[in-house]
């Protein structure tokens, strides 16, 4: 075919698709409906394929009018649970001889592998320390953590009958140091769910020096508590005890984030509390990028610094 008759057709083609979009726009609110309907559906299907987690959806029980600047008004979006639950599988609860409780629920899966770092999302976890069965003492979940890097602890508050936590970097150890990196964070998973993550902004540059350690005061865990956060009056995000029967959650410089009990309640008694370790299986052998413990080590695997192991 001549080039002059194809780059007419290819004119064409895309005169074609402009009086197609006009006739989807023609109308304010009609046409941004089946506009948006078109794109949701073509944004799904690929989420299903690439496994994402969740996106932006718009509510349209509300007439949709395009601002001046043919922007959609922000309060037109939402996010879309249900679909959520259809496009990625929450992560993979292994089953094992000690019962899981706290993270027996899909939906509370679902929200954690939306919080968890982008290289950590499609991996499985496994319960390995559970007050219901090992008994309560940091020293028995230390040895029961040894050999998991990456660990979800999850708390229940007998109070409130709220389920809050701790996602991890480091391995939960007796130390003196500070440890962990800003990959960890705080959440809370029922009565509703929200995740507090560490930020540069947590450094106030007014009072840089007197701040700066409690930014990044990520997880401490010695002989007598575990926390993470840290805040000017001794405060923590999240603190147990020696014995995880009391709790404490403050707000705390390191997260910015607010107290996770419930009710307005600063110390609490604890439930159950069980620490899941999370992992992506090769060979059959978990891989935890922990130096001397796995396949590989972090060097080898030329991870970010962020997923380096803590000196």
């Amino acid at each position: 075919m001549h080039k002059t008759s194809m780059k007419t057709l290819g004119i064409q083609a895309v005169k074609e698709r402009l009086d197609e979009m006009k006739k989807l726009t023609h109308n304010a609110s009609c046409g941004v409906e089946q506009l948006v309907k078109k794109t949701r559906d073509a944004v799904l299907g690929n989420m299903r394929k690439k496994r994402y987690f969740a996106f932006p959806k718009l509510n349209l029980s509300n007439p949709v009018i395009m601002t001046s600047n043919n922007k959609l008004p922000e309060e037109s979006y939402q996010m879309c649970h249900d679909d959520v639950e259809h496009v990625v599988p929450s992560l993979e609860l292994i089953q094992t001889e000690v019962p899981a409780v706290l993270a027996k629920e899909p939906a509370r899966r679902a929200y954690l592998v939306e919080w968890l770092p982008c290289t950590l999302r499609d991996t499985q976890i496994e319960l390995v320390y559970s007050t219901n069965t090992h008994g309560r003492t940091l020293e028995r979940l230390y040895a029961n953590c040894a050999n998991a890097k990456y660990t979800i602890m999850l708390v229940e508050v007998l109070d409130t009958g709220a389920v809050i936590g701790f996602f991890a970097t480091d391995v939960w150890r007796r130390t003196s140091r500070v440890h962990g990196d800003g990959g960890c964070f705080l959440f809370k998973l029922s009565p509703s769910a929200k995740n507090f993550s560490w930020t540069r902004r947590s450094v106030r540059a007014d009072v840089f020096e007197s701040t700066a350690a409690l930014a990044e005061q990520f997880m401490m865990s010695t002989d007598t508590y575990l926390s993470m956060g840290g805040s000017p009056d001794g405060s923590c995000g999240l603190r147990l005890n020696e014995d995880l029967t009391k709790g404490h959650s403050d707000y705390s410089l390191t997260f910015e984030n607010e107290p996770l009990a419930g009710n307005g309640m600063l110390d609490f008694d604890v439930g159950i509390v069980e620490v899941y370790h999370v992992f992506r299986p090769i060979d059959g052998k978990p891989l935890d990028m922990r130096a001397g413990r796995t396949l590989e080590t972090s060097s080898e695997l030329n991870v970010p610094s962020l997923f380096a192991e803590s000196t």
